[in-house]
């Protein structure tokens, strides 16, 4: 998918506190004071606050600070916590560890609930959009892809083109050790917890329910590609300069990696220059060799092709997602893709839609904000730049029509006027060589 190089950014980016933008729980002032507060809690995933409540508390309980968190005392009685953890034990005894930690939402219970259920009503942002894990199709295991179990009923997180978080499985322990994996629904703006009320009646008390989000820009399942092949992924449009590629993998014993993209009929756009790919599973970034301008509302394929054995790169499945994959064997050649791009063997139809860790980072296109052009110069605004012309009514980079956010463009070469917005009962002062003119309503030609 096209993602801004602003929007990655984040991922890695601090508040004022220290903490990554892509981490981290707080509670507004007026939510504990002395000693209350509400048992809600806001996780902050790449910058974007999703707000989590314990349906059926609105009222002030009384709440402690925990080494990572607060808790609060419930009447039903037990206790809700909301910490901040960098990993997790599962009950499997396997151990889950997201990019950046995660919030660990744990209700203890001291008896048998009346019901095994509750919900937490969920604060999203606009945009934002949970996408269900299930189990893994046969095509996939017999590809070979991995799901683990904390991740099978889970909901990755997505804003928009990028993964910000997993919400994941839930399970419930006993005194015992005893322990079984719940359920989880996120709809309507609430996440529902779901444990069996027959364990429940059964278990040793307290018990714990544990339904966790993790930090993480990383899909969740794991799958490998062979070497020689070169792997193609829509990853749909963009606005701007195309600038580098994002590709999360695994590449022990190394591998050398080339990456780059095709449009939409399998033209060859731009490649990155080839290098030897993370030694253990991480984000691996290669710059293209040129940037690349990209056409809107024009599809674009994401590509990558390595030598050696398999590498494993990382997905979510996700029933919105229009993206397709295919792949054809193709000899590595390192900084070089195919051109054009070979016939493709596509097998998504036997797979569930998904989402792969892979992306293209962009920078939005800069507009000049007004309309101090020099007729013959190839100088605009109030820096001046130089865009020394190279060819008649097309000559300053993105000063075509329609793309001036203020006012109107000239061209550098014919000193004609670009239709940029409607203007009407506006002054505006146009310099063209070395004479300032004072226009009202402004009517403009197109060149």
């Amino acid at each position: 998918m096209f993602i801004s190089s602003a929007r990655l950014a984040i991922r890695t980016a601090r508040r004022d506190d220290g903490k990554l933008l892509a981490w981290g729980h707080d509670f507004a002032d007026a939510e504990l004071s002395k000693g209350q507060g509400q048992p809600r809690v806001a996780a902050r995933l790449w910058g974007r606050r999703i707000g989590l409540r314990l349906r059926g508390y609105n009222r002030r309980l009384v709440a402690r600070e925990t080494e990572r968190g607060f808790a609060f005392d419930l009447d039903n009685p037990g206790v809700l916590a909301f910490e901040h953890q960098d990993q997790l034990l599962l009950p499997t005894k396997a151990v889950w560890r997201p990019e950046f930690g995660l919030l660990k939402t744990t209700l203890t219970l001291d008896k048998a609930p009346p019901r095994g259920e509750w919900v937490f009503d969920l604060d999203v942002p606009a945009g934002v959009k949970f996408a269900y894990q299930p189990a893994l199709t046969p095509a996939e295991i017999d590809a070979g892809c991995i799901r683990p179990d904390w991740a099978i009923g889970s909901y990755a997180i997505f804003d928009g083109p990028a993964k910000i978080g997993h919400l994941s499985r839930p399970f419930a322990t006993d005194a015992d050790g005893d322990w079984t994996w719940g359920t989880i629904l996120a709809s309507g703006g609430a996440a529902t917890v779901r444990i069996d009320e027959t364990w429940l009646a059964a278990a040793r008390y307290p018990v714990i329910v544990d339904p966790n989000i993790g930090y993480t820009s990383v899909g969740g399942t794991s799958t490998t590609s062979s070497s020689n092949n070169v792997y193609v992924y829509t990853i749909g449009g963009g606005s701007g300069v195309a600038t580098a590629m994002y590709f999360y993998c695994n590449s022990s014993p190394a591998r050398n990696i080339t990456m780059g993209l095709y449009t939409a009929d399998g033209t060859w756009a731009a490649d990155t220059g080839g290098a030897a790919g993370p030694a253990s599973a991480a984000w691996h970034t290669q710059n293209l060799d040129s940037p690349l301008t990209l056409t809107n509302g024009e599809s674009y394929l994401a590509a990558q092709n390595h030598d050696g054995g398999t590498l494993t790169q990382y997905y979510d499945s996700d029933a919105n997602s229009l993206q397709t994959w295919g792949n054809t064997v193709s000899t590595y050649s390192g900084g070089v893709l195919p051109s054009p791009l070979p016939n493709l063997t596509y097998a998504l139809a036997a797979w569930s839609p998904i989402r792969w860790s892979f992306y293209c980072a962009f920078t939005s296109p800069v507009y000049p904000d007004a309309a101090n052009v020099w007729y013959g110069s190839g100088q605009y605004g109030p820096s001046g730049t130089d865009y020394t012309p190279s060819k008649r009514a097309s000559s300053i980079a993105n000063c075509s029509a329609g793309n001036v956010k203020n006012g109107v463009a000239i061209d550098d070469v014919l000193g004609n006027f670009i239709r940029t917005s409607t203007i009407a009962s506006e002054r505006y002062t146009i310099q063209i060589n070395d004479k300032l003119i004072d226009v009202v309503n402004l009517n403009v030609m197109e060149v």
